[in-house]
């Protein structure tokens, strides 16, 4: 029991949820703690057991099914619960999210840990060459820089060339307008000449020109639509839960982050039951969907664009990130020792990034079993179904998703669950580390 409790522990801590573990001293025999959270992750029976059991074995299926269908990506990382990629914001969020280290992850939300926040205090952190400090000097250096980020929009990111030429006009204007000296000026010019050839400087006139974000990463999400003119047919099914799936040799060594039950994600101890019980006897699944693959890039020079009236423009300079990620803790590099541990390290906050995402459209899933099942359970499932069913938890109508629940007179239960062409649904993403990306 003490090692599934720590097992358990340490699945939920993966999770980084914002919930508490309170332990208390006990006399005489060690410490005692106590996970308070939305779901019930200590089992306290062995029903709560079985439920677990299977339903991980039905997402390690639903992984080893579906990863293989798409060509085993690399990193391949399924998403849990519902994501409908329908517009460039949301199509960001995902691409912008740092994975887990786990098979399966959500992307509701805005991300907690990001590429573009990542990156952006990376950037900050290296060292540059004070060329522009040197020839501007303290006194005009300040107003100089105070000037190109409030004008950011009148520069040129096609290339460097561009944004060394449309710099040089730029600070021209500032010259006149701030009634700088000729020869300041000139040499300021000079200077930008100069820092051109170093990617940390390039680097951060781009993330300053970005202004803030939003921070777009490509394709433009219309192009969605046109990759479904050309979709690949996608089916398979799943028929028994009773042999245990090995998922060890994967990228992530088997792990899943997000618990779940067939009626609830994050699990709920009210469904562990009719859970278990509808997987339990004669269960099968039937996925079928029409899906594509789009590669999913950060803005870069010259790849900005304009998505329903907003501008987003590039941000990101790869050469300057594998500068920082091929230099550990070099302090001719680095502004402070230890920062190249705190990103990349073992337990740094940007060891991966995505890659590729996975998209569907026109889904049918079934699942039926030959548990009998009650009136009172058919209606307590006819209910979960209106919020909607693992794997994707999309409520009723939403998007234009349909959940049913039929049942003949024997109470074996069948559950389906269709959406149209059209909305296209995040199926997973591929993922690779930092140091493949780097090279």
């Amino acid at each position: 029991m003490i090692d599934r409790l720590a097992e358990l522990t340490d699945r939920w801590l993966r999770t980084r949820s914002e919930h508490q573990v309170s332990c208390h001293a006990r006399n005489g025999s060690g410490r005692v703690c106590l996970l308070i959270t939305p779901w019930d992750l200590i089992p306290h029976n062995q029903e709560m057991d079985m439920a677990d059991d299977y339903s991980t074995n039905l997402q390690a299926l639903y992984y080893q099914n579906l990863s293989a269908k798409l060509g085993n990506p690399t990193g391949f990382q399924i998403a849990t619960g519902s994501m409908q990629i329908t517009d460039q914001t949301t199509l960001n969020q995902v691409a912008d999210s740092v994975p887990p280290l786990d098979l399966d992850a959500s992307f509701t939300g805005n991300p907690l840990n990001s590429y573009s926040g990542n990156y952006g205090n990376i950037i900050n952190g290296l060292m540059q060459p004070d060329k522009l400090g040197t020839a501007l000097g303290s006194a005009y250096l300040n107003s100089w820089l105070d000037f190109q980020k409030a004008n950011a929009t009148k520069l040129d990111f096609t290339s460097q060339a561009t944004l060394l030429q449309s710099q040089r006009v730029l600070m021209a204007q500032w010259g006149v307008m701030a009634a700088i000296p000729t020869g300041i000026v000139q040499n300021g010019q000079s200077a930008l000449q100069q820092i051109q050839d170093n990617p940390v400087n390039v680097a951060t006139t781009l993330w300053a020109g970005a202004g803030g974000g939003p921070y777009g990463f490509s394709p433009q999400s219309q192009n969605i639509a046109i990759l479904f003119n050309n979709p690949a047919s996608l089916s398979f099914s799943i028929d028994s839960l009773e042999t245990k799936t090995n998922l060890q040799n994967t990228w992530a060594k088997g792990s899943f982050g997000v618990k779940y039950d067939l009626f609830s994600l994050g699990g709920s101890a009210s469904y562990d039951t009719t859970s278990t019980n509808f997987l339990s006897k004669g269960f099968n699944l039937s996925f079928s969907c029409r899906s594509v693959t789009a590669q999913v890039m950060p803005l870069q020079n010259g790849e900005g664009f304009s998505v329903a009236g907003t501008q987003y423009k590039p941000w990101m300079n790869k050469s300057a990130l594998q500068s920082a990620y091929k230099n550990k803790n070099d302090a001719t590099v680095w502004q402070r020792s230890g920062d190249w541990d705190n990103y990349f390290g073992g337990r740094g906050t940007f060891q991966r990034a995505i890659t590729a995402i996975y998209l569907a459209d026109d889904v049918s899933i079934e699942m039926s079993s030959e548990y009998e099942f009650n009136s009172s359970d058919v209606t307590k499932i006819e209910a979960a179904a209106k919020v909607g069913l693992w794997p994707f938890f999309t409520a009723k109508a939403s998007g234009g998703t349909t959940t049913s629940v039929g049942h003949d007179g024997n109470g074996h239960v069948t559950m389906t669950t269709t959406s149209p062409k059209g909305v296209p649904v995040l199926l997973g993403v591929a993922t690779d580390s930092l140091a493949n990306l780097m090279k």
